[in-house]
């Protein structure tokens, strides 16, 4: 948990992701949960204000399916619960889709940024 923690500070940082920075998301409860590839991945539960997360040897899906339920926490803030509730209930499909676009770039980022130091990784290796 301390790598997807640093790593979201550092994305929150990164200009890619300011509405990171303005949810207090250091502070939601992470639980570990078993999950399937595509199914119960993760899982963000707004009573008890935690995200249930499933390991994944990929970290930047880890990563991006911890940004998606954060961007539920984002829509459970403004909303407040009972409309975060009903909005999940009648637009899933939109608020899933703005989670979902936030999870993808999250991934991308995170595979860069993976690049990139196995890259250095390399380069140092051969010296």
């Amino acid at each position: 948990m301390t790598d997807l923690f640093k790593t979201t500070l550092k994305y929150s940082n990164s200009g890619l992701a300011d509405w990171v920075r303005e949810i207090d998301w250091y502070s939601i409860k992470i639980r570990e949960i078993t999950g399937i590839e595509g199914k119960k991945q993760a899982r963000y539960c707004p009573i008890t204000n935690t995200i249930e997360l499933a390991a994944d040897s990929n970290f930047p899906v880890l990563f991006g399916s911890f940004i998606h339920e954060l961007y539920h926490v984002k829509q459970r803030r403004k909303f407040g619960l009972l409309l975060y509730w009903f909005f999940l209930g009648i637009f899933r499909p939109l608020m899933e889709k703005n989670a979902k676009e936030a999870e993808l770039a999250a991934v991308k980022w995170a595979n860069e940024i993976q690049q990139w130091r196995d890259n250095i990784w390399k380069r140092k290796s051969k010296v």
